[in-house]
């Protein structure tokens, strides 16, 4: 859901490569859930920074909220070994 929102913001598959989760933060399940349950899925944009996106995302059955997470997610291509700078002191 949140890959879907973030692209909906003009960011093609070509140019941006691949999504990926990169946090996940204050997960919270409220309630069980039965086999059969017609589950609801909704995601926020919270910020957007670069390629950075933040989210809030609850999942539902019905009016009951079953669960809540933040998720930051990177869209954008990912960095080889020998692009990504060094960090002083990692030994690099």
């Amino acid at each position: 859901t949140c890959g879907i929102l973030a692209r909906s913001f003009g960011e093609s598959v070509e140019r941006s490569g691949a999504g990926r989760l990169t946090a996940v933060r204050n997960a919270r399940f409220r309630l069980p859930v039965v086999p059969g349950s017609l589950l609801i899925y909704r995601a926020e944009l919270l910020v957007r920074a670069g390629p950075l996106y933040s989210f809030r995302a609850t999942t539902s059955v019905g009016d009951s909220l079953i669960a809540e997470v933040e998720l930051l997610l990177h869209l954008g291509p990912l960095l080889s070994a020998a692009s990504t700078p060094s960090v002083p002191g990692d030994g690099s």
